[in-house]
């Protein structure tokens, strides 16, 4: 991309990163101006549908590559239209980022939608720093912590995040794995789909995620295994949530406390009604808990899956919450000795 700007197009290409007739609009644009990539956009999109453009497009890029590629060290990244769809930093290995700055600037990752930071021995607090530096209506996907989520989730710092919302307005689907995080004020109008992987939760994250704003978000999965009992008081506000019109894919997994979560106030909650998938797996849920859902067994008819497997669950707990769904997962149940192994490597 040269220097030239077209405010306009680029707004459109920022509105929807991944309607390629917009990319296309912009590259007969480009092509004007002399910037090869307009070439390289036309040539990519045409690749889609014919693998001999396609290998065209690849030796085009290649050819121009000190001009389209030069200074980026990703791990991995996807063309798509001309531009990086998704860029890798960190994600096999301890993350530079160092290189984060030149790929977010890089005329290559001018609409960039999709990216994946893994860790550094310094934490991901100067990868969001980075982020937070400038406005990236582009980003509709971002993983923070990539790589193995269990090893993250136990021994990597994540840090302050409250600065970054602001900066990805259009975000739709965040990923984040790790320990030590800070929420702080959530608001992701357009975020769809939120996983959380933390071998432990504060009280105050989880009031974050119960108070924001979420007029979109489909799924929701929250993994975490410990919790001091204030959190179970914030996880039933977030429960009570009456502002999730969209959800119907909900995960509390891993959980230590999910039999006194799924007391028989849990089957009265509006949300649950909603809900078509509940995942309740890898957790401590014992027969109590399955006979406290099976009381309700009403309550849980409509939804299409009901998981509960790798949990503590006896016969007697399966049979009690067999067919209380459309589909019942209960396999692979720990049992005492399993729990204690359980306890110590799993999260």
């Amino acid at each position: 991309m040269s220097d030239l700007r077209n405010v306009a197009l680029e707004a459109a290409i920022d509105r929807d990163p991944y309607d390629s007739r917009s990319y296309l609009v912009y590259g007969d644009w480009l092509q004007e101006q002399g910037d090869p990539r307009g070439e390289l956009i036309a040539m990519q999109i045409a690749g889609e549908g014919d693998p001999r453009i396609a290998v065209a497009a690849r030796a085009f890029l290649q050819r121009h590559g000190e001009r389209f590629i030069g200074g980026l060290a990703p791990d991995s990244w996807v063309w798509r239209d001309g531009f990086i769809r998704y860029a890798a930093l960190g994600t096999y290995g301890p993350a530079n980022h160092d290189a984060l700055p030149a790929l977010l600037e890089h005329p290559s990752a001018r609409f960039l939608p999709e990216l994946a930071i893994g860790f550094s021995d310094f934490g991901l607090q100067p990868a969001i720093d980075t982020l937070a530096e400038r406005l990236r209506p582009a980003l509709r996907v971002l993983e923070l912590g990539a790589g193995d989520p269990v090893e993250h989730a136990m021994l990597h710092d994540i840090g302050d995040l409250e600065r970054l919302w602001p900066v990805v307005p259009r975000l739709s689907r965040l990923t984040i794995c790790g320990q030590n995080l800070t929420l702080g004020e959530l608001d992701l109008p357009a975020l769809s789909r939120l996983e959380l992987w933390a071998f432990s939760l504060s009280a105050e994250n989880v009031r974050s995620i119960a108070q924001a704003r979420w007029p979109e978000l489909a799924a929701l999965s929250i993994r975490c295994r410990r919790a001091a009992q204030p959190i179970l008081s914030e996880f039933r506000t977030l429960l009570e949530h009456t502002q999730l019109p969209r959800l119907t894919r909900l995960g509390l997994i891993c959980s230590d406390f999910v039999d006194e979560l799924v007391d028989d106030s849990f089957a009265a909650l509006p949300l649950l009604r909603q809900l078509r998938s509940l995942d309740l797996s890898h957790g401590h849920m014992t027969d109590v808990g399955a006979e406290r859902l099976a009381r309700h067994a009403d309550a849980f008819a409509h939804l299409e899956v009901l998981d509960v497997s790798q949990n503590r669950l006896t016969a007697a707990g399966i049979h009690a919450v067999a067919g209380i769904a459309k589909r019942v997962i209960s396999d692979n149940q720990n049992d005492a000795d399993d729990a204690q192994i359980d306890d110590l490597y799993d999260y």
